[in-house]
């Protein structure tokens, strides 16, 4: 089976991301597969210690996090230029997690599909041409019939959630540069940019005529953190009060008995309160 990187990133004022981010990578301790990895972008790892001796952790600073926003100030660039980084440094499949996820099952057979040259990204959302969504109609009629970096955007494009991105080790640096220019180059355009970074890896994956949802192997709550993060909070104190370390806090991890939070809890808040408290 091939080496595999799981990246993760936090960086900015101190949130909920890290509580999050601790859950999702232990999950991903409890199922990972033999000659992985996880690595965690940060400018914070002192939020992180109790991973201390089971991940790796690269810097991020003011510097970089200047340098990869690029010449358009974009922030989701950085998510980007991370995975770029990666995929120069690190051998094998690239795995970019959200930190609101969790691996809720085995993980090999995602690796053995990655093994066959296949791509994923959580799920497949909507057709950018039929949302109804303001903000991607507004992006719709900015792109349509348009090409950024060789790939077309017409009534077929579909818009992919982000929340996963996996990549074939021979495939990534290739997919990951096209990912950059198209971009690039909706920045430059002025295309609504609250999607950009995840309609170019759509697009960018979407072309090789291998992608496919991930959904199966991560749960992704993104807009259902309030009730999650409350069960988490509970989870990761008992851990912390009772000095548990991080093999016991893996053990008493049980996805199964979290999946119904992640996907029950996600459909009480409507996409439009979302938004408006965001």
């Amino acid at each position: 089976m091939s080496a595999v990187s799981f990246l993760f990133i936090d960086f900015g004022p101190v949130t909920n991301n890290h509580f999050m981010g601790s859950f999702s990578i232990l999950s991903i301790l409890k199922f990972l597969p033999p000659n992985s990895q996880i690595i965690l972008y940060t400018d914070k790892p002192e939020l992180y210690s109790f991973f201390s001796d089971k991940i790796v952790f690269r810097e991020l600073n003011d510097k970089i996090l200047k340098d990869w926003r690029g010449p358009h100030d974009f922030m989701w660039r950085i998510k980007i230029k991370a995975l770029m980084d990666s995929a120069a440094k690190d051998s094998g499949h690239l795995i970019y997690l959200d930190m609101d996820t969790f691996a809720q099952k085995e993980l090999n057979s995602l690796v053995a599909q990655l093994d066959q040259g296949t791509y994923f990204m959580h799920l497949r959302e909507s057709l950018l041409s039929q949302d109804k969504a303001k903000n991607k109609q507004l992006m719709w009629s900015q792109v349509k019939n348009k090409t950024f970096a060789g790939l077309l955007v017409d009534q077929n494009s579909a818009m992919w959630n982000a929340g996963l991105v996996a990549l074939p080790e021979n495939q990534k640096k290739q997919i990951l540069e096209k990912t950059l220019k198209c971009n690039d180059e909706m920045c430059e355009q002025n295309v609504e940019r609250w999607l950009i970074e995840q309609f170019s890896l759509s697009l960018a994956l979407a072309n090789t005529q291998k992608l496919k949802e991930g959904a199966e192997w991560f749960i992704h709550y993104w807009y259902g953190k309030d009730p999650m993060m409350v069960e988490i909070n509970k989870f990761l104190a008992t851990q912390f009060v009772s000095k548990a370390n991080i093999n016991h806090a893996i053990e008493k991890l049980k996805p199964e008995d979290w999946v119904h939070i992640g996907k029950a809890k996600a459909k009480q808040k409507s996409w439009k309160k979302f938004f408006r408290l965001k």
